[in-house]
């Protein structure tokens, strides 16, 4: 194919080497453009190559050849719906456009930067809002402008299935192997460990917490027991699981006090469960463990009285029995007093708990104590707080012991 290039054609009418076509002037002298034989040939061979690569025969008395081989090409391009597309396809940056089926909304997939992106286009608001972006830098997703994410059709944001703030977490088969963190739904039978529930087969959620080494993690095991929940941790490795601890809690602290153990309590009532350390009996058959520490069945009574440790032997308190009563008892104040008499010709001392006075004879002694004697009192509240008892500073409260 060329372009007209007798010597009647117009030149550059198209731009620099771009000749066209001219019906002419007379008046100027410009004669109209005339074809020749090459130029005819050149249009006469394009179309005809254009209809035989189509698969088409030349037919002389058909006129539509050539529309009839084009929609072949273009048939050919662009597929069909079912059908698949081979080789490659290149997008420019401004990506694929999907128009709504019942409104002028949009949602385009296109590059913009270093971001992949996922937009809506509010023809309403006549505004863009960027759903789902992959950084390209960072390597991580965003989900901008969204309410919620779904995974087989389960909420991973909201209240609803298997997210934060959800109903229930993914059912847990098996506990024993490597768990991913997040949060599952299980039950107190999967856990041996914890015999206490092997035959209650409660509710539980375990959470799990990885660490920075890969396979190690931190176990959350949450037992949904009526009102009070009961928690127990554990360490988690690929090769071993530790025994679970349980947190200790206002709820079941109790547990972890050994019936029989006095306690201070700060009101004059002991708590349900518990009873005060008073002297009196209770009945061993209903208090059993209470019994094994108490044999008796007399909870001692340490009302007004302070607990001692047992010597065992140590050298300060020998010869006690366990739960034994001692009395109230001081070290022995001794001293000695020199006679007192004027005769010594010094005037008397009396210091700390010991008072010096005087007092005249009521006799006529011969030779010395003509006019008055000496004496001594003792008063230890001269020097130190009295009372009609022996006792460190204290506070009071009731000691009580957990029953069962």
């Amino acid at each position: 194919m060329h372009r007209i290039d007798t010597s009647t054609a117009q030149r550059d009418k198209f731009g620099t080497g771009k000749n066209g076509f001219t019906r002419g002037n007379p008046q100027t002298g410009t004669p109209a453009t005339q074809l020749d034989y090459l130029y005819c040939d050149a249009i006469q061979e394009e179309i005809a190559n254009a209809i035989e690569s189509a698969g088409f025969t030349l037919d002389k008395s058909k006129h539509n050849q050539l529309a009839t081989a084009i929609k072949e090409f273009v048939s050919g391009a662009v597929k069909k719906t079912g059908d698949t597309m081979s080789g490659q396809l290149i997008l420019s940056e401004f990506g694929i456009k999907h128009r709504y089926t019942d409104s002028e909304n949009l949602i385009v997939l296109r590059t913009l930067g270093d971001n992949y992106s996922c937009m809506f286009y509010d023809a309403e608001k006549k505004q863009w809002l960027s759903k789902l972006v992959y950084n390209s830098t960072t390597n991580s997703w965003n989900f901008p402008s969204i309410d919620d994410v779904k995974i087989n059709n389960k909420s991973v944001l909201k209240t609803s299935d298997y997210g934060i703030g959800s109903f229930t977490g993914a059912q847990l088969e098996n506990p024993d192997e490597t768990l991913l963190g997040g949060c599952y739904a299980t039950r107190t039978t999967a856990y041996p460990d914890l015999s206490e529930f092997q035959n209650r087969n409660d509710s539980a959620s375990l959470v799990v917490y990885p660490a920075w080494t890969k396979g190690w993690s931190v176990e959350k095991l949450a037992v949904v027991q009526g009102k009070t929940p009961r928690v127990f941790y554990r360490c988690s490795n690929p090769d071993f699981k530790q025994p679970f601890y349980e947190v200790i809690t206002t709820a079941n602290v109790s547990n972890y006090i050994p019936v029989g153990v006095p306690l201070p309590y700060p009101t004059n009532k002991p708590p349900s469960g518990w009873l005060e350390c008073n002297g009196s009996w209770f009945d061993k058959n209903q208090f059993p463990k209470l019994a094994a520490a108490y044999p008796s069945g007399s909870l001692p009574d340490l009302r007004g009285v302070f607990i001692r440790g047992k010597d065992n032997g140590r050298g300060l308190d020998p010869n006690r029995a366990i739960l034994s009563y001692q009395d109230d008892a001081i070290r022995n104040i001794y001293g000695e007093l020199s006679p007192i008499s004027e005769s010594f010709g010094a005037s008397p001392v009396a210091t700390g708990a010991f008072r010096y006075f005087e007092k005249h004879a009521d006799h006529s002694p011969a030779h010395i104590d003509v006019g008055s004697v000496g004496g001594v009192t003792f008063d230890a509240s001269r020097v130190v707080a009295t009372a009609n008892e022996n006792r460190p500073r204290n506070i009071a409260f009731m000691y009580i012991v957990k029953a069962e």
